[in-house]
């Protein structure tokens, strides 16, 4: 055993990224440098933005090679590939869902400039796994070779996955609809968050009670803070901007620190690794911060099919269900698995549910479920993240920010001018009917959604009185709209303690 240990840390040791010397890459303009400060930080000096994307995929690819191919599979239902059926129901559940199909939506949307973002992106990974004096050593451990896709699609997909991760709230409406059968609806208001009205909700039949058990519950602790002071309340005299965006803990860390520098373009901050461009950060004129607004941007619809199964009733008319034939290459197997998912017009049938994160257990569904959510069609669009960073006005952050749809993000800003200020990002429907917190009926239009909440209208402040702006997620919530300190909106234990301790600590 400890040879065999020896010789993996060997094999690690050789597939490290060089941290001096040079590298002669093909597919570079002009020669780039790449410096390290004290902790290990990339800082990344291009003479052209072209350059400066293909830089950063040779360096997030030499640092998170395998990480970055894993985020594309599962984003796209393609972990079997490597994992044989260990990771199957994962795989089904994506495709059912649909997440790679989202991707090839949401890649279609993209402009010129997100397509050759990622063009150059990739073109730098590629030099890199072409380059790599040896592979990572999960490739050596898992017997296989570096593959990563080249099509715009397949990487969109993991902006979509990223987006379902922090979307809301199909588990819960499932959860809240199995709480009132088994506990009655008084005892379900009471164990979540308190239903807004009444909303007309199908007799749909008792889920699985397996649910009321293994439903995938945030961990304890887990929620974003960000907060914003106004050099009024500052010793320096300018603004200070903090955030700590609280994504799940794993290894490596979902984000990647860098500085990145061309003419036209400089940020420093995280980058998610399998994307161009700084996520969130700072430049010489502002910075920027983000926590999850949690808005409700899914809606269950229970269905009526026919008795074949191949369409499903809507406003008095059978409309016939397409169906995706989804090959899923198993590991191991000859013949790839077809999984065939079919769709109303609100969106794909749901069979079954995923509880746990490790080992996650599929449970069927005795009813039939139709998803409709926001990010089936809309993400965050690659070249918003030049966008944000190149404006020189809270005005034309605002602007930029019109590009992140989904998931909708709570954004914090402060600049060397002394401006504070929030915005509310995302897409988030307005319902005909109901308030989204149960499944509703799919059969008629009662409860179609009507377009999205207007940009405009979305909650806003700009240097306010108090001299600070928090914001701060601290629990599941049924709301479109965000904590948020400063402006009159409900305000949890956590944004209200941190503006305490704000107010403890500059008052003047």
């Amino acid at each position: 055993m400890a040879e065999f240990i020896d010789q993996l840390r060997g094999q690690a040791t050789a597939a490290l990224f060089p941290l001096d010397g040079e590298l002669h890459l093909p597919g570079l303009a002009e020669p780039v440098e790449v410096l390290r400060d004290r902790y290990g930080v990339a800082y990344v000096s291009a003479t052209s933005v072209d350059d400066l994307w293909f830089a950063q995929g040779v360096v997030a690819a030499g640092e998170r090679l395998f990480q970055i191919e894993l985020a594309i599979r599962q984003a796209n239902g393609r972990l079997s590939e490597l994992f044989g059926e260990l990771t199957l129901e994962d795989d089904r559940f994506v495709r059912t869902v649909g997440i790679n199909r989202a991707g090839v939506a949401v890649a279609a949307s993209w402009d010129d400039a997100s397509r050759r973002m990622y063009r150059r992106f990739r073109d730098g990974i590629a030099a890199w796994i072409a380059a790599m004096p040896a592979p990572p050593v999960e490739y050596v451990l898992l017997d296989a070779e570096p593959s990563v896709p080249d099509d715009d699609e397949s990487w969109a997909a993991c902006w979509s996955m990223f987006a379902w991760g922090l979307s809301g709230n199909w588990d819960l409406e499932l959860l809240r609809e199995h709480l009132a059968a088994e506990l009655g609806e008084d005892a379900a208001g009471h164990l979540l968050p308190p239903l807004r009205g009444h909303p007309a909700a199908p007799g749909a039949g008792r889920v699985a009670e397996t649910i009321l058990a293994d439903v995938p519950r945030p961990a304890r602790g887990q929620g974003s803070n960000a907060w914003a002071i106004a050099g009024s309340r500052t010793a320096s005299g300018f603004p200070i901007l903090a955030n700590d965006p609280h994504l799940l803990v794993q290894q490596p860390a979902p984000w990647l620190e860098l500085h990145l520098r061309a003419p036209g373009y400089e940020a420093r901050g995280v980058a998610a690794p399998f994307a161009p461009g700084i996520v969130l950060g700072t430049t010489a004129h502002h910075a920027w911060g983000a926590t999850n607004v949690g808005g409700d941007v899914q809606d269950l619809y229970l269905e009526r099919l026919s008795d074949d199964g191949s369409a499903a009733l809507h406003d008095g008319a059978w409309e016939r269900l397409t169906v995706h034939r989804e090959e899923i290459h198993v590991r191991g197997h000859e013949d790839p698995i077809v999984h065939e998912v079919s769709e109303t017009r609100h969106g794909p049938l749901l069979g079954s549910f995923l509880t746990g994160r490790l080992r996650p257990r599929a449970h069927e569904l005795t009813d039939t479920y139709a998803i409709r959510w926001v990010g089936v069609e809309h993400a965050i669009r690659p070249s918003a993240l030049v966008d944000v960073a190149t404006v020189q006005t809270f005005e034309g952050f605002r602007e930029a920010a019109r590009a992140l749809g989904c998931p909708g993000q709570n954004l914090l800003y402060a600049d060397v001018d002394g401006t504070i200020g929030y915005q509310c990002t995302g897409l988030f429907p307005v319902r005909r009917a109901g308030d989204g917190t149960r499944p509703v009926a799919g059969w008629t239009s009662e409860h179609a959604w009507d377009g999205f909440v207007p940009h405009e209208e979305l909650p806003t402040a700009q240097d306010p009185a108090s001299g600070y702006l928090v914001s701060a997620n601290d629990r599941p919530h049924d709301s479109a709209y965000p904590h948020l300190l400063g402006l009159d909106f409900h305000t949890p234990y956590r944004a209200r303690r941190i503006a305490e301790l704000l107010d403890e600590r500059t008052d003047h």
